[in-house]
C-alpha cells in the first residue's frame, strides 16, 4: 500500500486529484480521512485559539487577544455561534486599545449577524466601553442598539447611565450626542 502524505492545501488537492485520476480507491479514502483529520484540528485549533485569546485578555494584553480571537474567528464556520463569539470577544479586546474600532468591528459584526447579535451584546459592549471612558463609542452602540431593540428597558437604563458617566467626565461630544437621543433633559 501506498501512502501519502500532504503537507499543504495545494499537496491535499493534488493527492485528491491523483487518487481520482485512475490511483487505487483506498488512497482517495485515506486523502479524504486526512481531510476531514484537518477539518477537526482546524476546530481544536480555533478553542486552542480562543482559549490563548481569554488568557490574554486576562492579563490585559489586548494586543494578544485581539490576534487569537481573530484567528480563532478564522478557523471557525463564518456565521456560526463559535464564530460570533470569537468575534465579540475580539471586540472586548478592541475596549482596551481603541475604543471606537471596538464600536466598529461590533456593529459590522451586528450587521452581518443580526439574528447571532441580540440586546445582550448590545448593552455588554456599552458597558465595557463606558468602563474604560469610551463614552463616544459608546453612545453609537447605544444609538444602534436603541434603533434596533427601541423599547428595550435595560439599553435604556444603560443610555441614562452612560448619559450621567460622560457629563460626570466632562466628554462633550458624548454628553450633546446623549442629549441628541433624549438621555438628558435639556437644561
Amino acid at each position: 500500500m501506498k501512502t501519502v502524505v500532504v503537507a499543504s492545501l495545494d499537496g491535499l488537492a493534488g493527492a485528491c486529484a491523483g487518487a481520482l485520476a485512475g490511483a487505487r480507491a483506498h488512497a482517495c479514502a485515506g486523502v479524504l480521512a486526512f481531510a476531514l483529520l484537518c477539518a477537526s484540528c482546524s476546530q481544536k485549533s480555533a478553542q486552542e485559539l480562543g482559549d490563548a485569546g481569554n488568557l490574554a485578555l486576562g492579563r490585559s494584553d489586548h494586543g494578544a487577544a485581539i490576534v487569537s480571537f481573530h484567528e480563532a474567528a478564522e478557523f471557525s464556520t463564518p456565521g456560526s455561534a463559535e464564530f460570533v463569539a470569537f468575534r465579540l470577544s475580539e471586540c472586548e479586546a478592541w475596549c482596551g486599545l481603541d475604543g471606537a474600532r471596538a464600536a466598529t468591528e461590533f456593529l459590522s459584526l451586528a450587521g452581518n449577524q443580526p439574528e447571532r447579535v441580540g440586546v445582550r451584546e448590545y448593552v455588554s459592549l456599552i458597558a465595557k466601553l463606558s468602563s474604560r471612558q469610551h463614552y463616544e463609542a459608546a453612545t453609537g452602540v447605544l444609538e444602534a442598539g436603541a434603533k434596533r431593540f427601541p423599547d428595550d428597558p435595560k439599553l435604556d437604563e444603560l443610555g441614562h447611565s452612560l448619559a450621567q458617566a460622560a457629563a460626570n467626565a466632562g466628554n462633550e461630544n458624548a454628553v450633546g450626542a446623549l442629549k441628541n437621543l433624549g438621555y438628558l433633559g435639556n437644561d
